[in-house]
């Protein structure tokens, strides 16, 4: 009996030790983020001051620098796959905003892990790592 004891505290031991909660645990909620930064390749991109991430509902939206782009998503254990981007097809006069809309849009298709914290979001795949932060509005 006394062994029996023994091994139930033990495994109540190492079982609680497994149930400690994630702090890193991320959701996305609905709402605007702001885009910190983005890196393509490991190599940090200049983003158009227009340039915007959203989420609502099921679907992500926002400005890709010259052209509205939306997508759906869905949410896994730690990760967000993001369907092909739909976008409007307007004149760019910046050649610079053009060629980030071309890279970003390229790569914001896929697979994302989810990581960060109660004040960023970080979302990276193979080529594509986006921090956003929430927008707070007064």
């Amino acid at each position: 009996m006394k062994k029996l004891l023994t091994f139930i505290i033990i495994m109540y031991i190492f079982n609680g030790c497994a149930e400690i909660p994630n702090d890193t645990k991320v959701s996305l909620n609905n709402g605007a983020y702001k885009i910190e930064s983005i890196k393509i390749n490991g190599d940090e991109i200049k983003i158009p001051k227009s340039a915007t991430f959203n989420i609502d509902g099921d679907r992500i939206y926002g400005n890709s620098g010259c052209n509205s782009y939306f997508a759906s998503f869905s949410i896994g254990n730690d990760s967000i796959i993001i369907n092909t981007a739909e976008v409007t097809k307007m004149y760019c006069p910046s050649e610079e905003d053009n060629r980030f809309e071309n890279m970003y849009l390229k790569n914001l298709d896929g697979e994302f892990k989810l990581s960060g914290d109660s004040k960023t979001t970080k979302l990276y795949s193979k080529n594509m790592q986006i921090v956003l932060t929430r927008w707070l509005f007064f």
